[in-house]
Formats: C-alpha cells, sequence, structure tokens
C-alpha cells in the first residue's frame, strides 16, 4: 500500500507524494508548474510570524520618520 498518497490533501493539490528518505525526495523540486510555485510563496507570506515582521518593520519605519521630522540636519 502506497501509505504517503493516502493521506487527505486539498482538493487542488494533484501533486504526488514522495518519500523524503529517497533520493527522489531529496532532490525534487516540490511545485510542477508556476501556479504552484506561487500557491505556496503565498501561502509561506500570510503566516503569523511573516506578519509579525511586516507589522514591527512597519512600525519601526514610522518610528523613524517621525524622529527624521524633528532631527535638524546641517549639510
Amino acid at each position: 500500500m502506497d501509505w504517503i498518497n493516502m493521506n487527505p490533501r486539498e482538493r487542488s493539490d494533484f501533486r504526488e507524494r514522495v518519500r523524503r528518505e529517497t533520493l527522489r525526495g531529496k532532490l525534487t523540486v516540490f511545485h510542477e508548474n508556476i501556479e504552484m510555485y506561487l500557491q505556496r510563496q503565498v501561502r509561506a507570506y500570510t503566516t503569523t510570524r511573516v506578519f509579525l515582521h511586516w507589522l514591527f518593520f512597519y512600525l519601526l519605519t514610522q518610528k523613524c520618520m517621525i524622529k527624521f521630522k524633528y532631527v535638524n540636519i546641517y549639510l
């Protein structure tokens, strides 16, 4: 029995499951077309940790802009 390919998956996920221990599993690119690649990238960048990174970067930028506004620069 092929236990890996029997696992439940999303409706749009038609990828063949490959064991990591095999050579193909270690060297395979896990997207077969550009749509799958973009879908994986979007999923990765919608996680909580990336959102927090963007939030803290935005707040740091705002803080720097406020500080820069009140600093006298003599060139």
